[in-house]
């Protein structure tokens, strides 16, 4: 059974960040997906599912696989400019 990895998430009125430790990760080894309204990280033993709420711009937004960590930053779809 595959392991849950801690997150964190902040969001303003533009944007969210979901940062998601993952011991041992790296470009090689993991398997990042999203879409405008799903992210995935699987990094075996570590699964990371989320259904998001609201859709996000998936055109702007991105994944970045750093030592032991993956972050996201997802635009909202009509989110105020600040």
């Amino acid at each position: 059974m595959p392991l849950a990895p801690k997150y964190t998430w902040t969001e303003t009125d533009v944007a969210i960040e979901v940062t998601v430790e993952v011991p041992g990760v790296s470009k090689s080894k993991a398997d990042v997906f999203a879409t405008d309204a799903f992210l995935k990280v699987n990094s075996p033993p570590y699964l990371f599912a989320l259904d998001l709420a609201k859709d996000v711009d998936d055109t702007r937004s991105s994944a970045t696989i750093l030592p032991g960590k993956v972050v996201f930053t997802l635009f909202k779809v009509g989110g105020r400019l600040a």
